[in-house]
């Protein structure tokens, strides 16, 4: 990123996505914040982000963000969307939909 700093999106979904689940809720949101400024219509950005200020306790946060993931898609659902996911590693899928839950995604 140091080499390329006007990379794609995906840099910053990838290095926020490992901080999720480092338990690095912080480091999560800046990184995947950076994410939707390169590209706001990424859901898989937007799902990572509101579950990321779910966990780190900004709850508005988080609604705003889910009001986005049903922007992109009305009928989201973390189950149907973790269907074709593809996430292994049971734990993780838990502390995904842990935090999606109260949001009622």
């Amino acid at each position: 990123m140091r080499r390329n700093p006007g990379a794609g999106y995906l840099y910053f979904m990838i290095l926020g996505r490992a901080y999720y689940f480092l338990d690095d809720q912080v480091q999560a949101v800046i990184n995947l914040r950076e994410a939707v400024v390169r590209n706001p219509g990424i859901l898989e950005v937007r799902v990572y982000l509101a579950a990321a200020l779910e966990r780190g306790g900004d709850r508005h946060a988080a609604e705003w963000e889910r009001e986005e993931i049903r922007a992109i898609d009305p009928n989201f659902s973390a189950q149907a969307w973790l269907e074709t996911y593809p996430m292994t590693d049971p734990r993780q899928r838990e502390l995904l939909i842990s935090a999606l839950d109260p949001l009622g995604l």
